[in-house]
């Protein structure tokens, strides 16, 4: 069963590096407990990027900064979810919250707009240098249909 599981997470990445979000990326990592393994490779030999989390729900969520890593200013992320199907999900609520690692008083919600095939974009400002914490949550009405969390660290 492990086989066939790592082999659907390669096919998600190849279909996330197909829609144009998916780069290798520095700063971000995916802290969900089902995220593929570092090192896994699509077709491609391209390497798993860490920023890719499966959802419990059966949503995978895949999270990117522009610029990456993001500034200490406003900054643009972008979101794709894919369903099991491979399907893009184009009917969602997707919300970031940011909260910087030991400041409370840190902290921000943004909403991210659809844009088609399943990428979602907004932006928010991050107001310092540091690590901080992002969860991506989706929902489709008062249903939530995936929820992962992911790091970034602020430059």
């Amino acid at each position: 069963m492990f086989a066939r599981d790592r082999r659907s997470s390669a096919s998600t990445v190849g279909v996330l590096l197909r829609i144009g979000l998916c780069t290798t990326v520095q700063g971000c990592s995916a802290t969900d407990e089902n995220a593929a393994p570092d090192g896994a490779t699509s077709g491609a030999e391209s390497p798993v990027p860490n920023q890719i989390a499966p959802a419990r729900e059966g949503v995978t969520i895949a999270f990117r900064s522009e610029p990456d890593p993001p500034a200490p200013a406003e900054n643009t992320f972008a979101v794709v979810l894919i369903q099991q199907d491979r399907s893009a999900v184009t009917d969602a609520t997707v919300e970031l919250a940011f909260s910087i690692r030991g400041m409370p008083a840190e902290n921000s919600t943004s909403a991210l707009a659809h844009e088609g095939s399943g990428l979602y974009r907004g932006s928010d400002q991050l107001s310092m240098e540091g690590a901080w914490n992002v969860i991506v949550t989706i929902s489709r009405g008062a249903e939530r249909i995936g929820r992962s969390s992911f790091s970034v660290t602020v430059r």
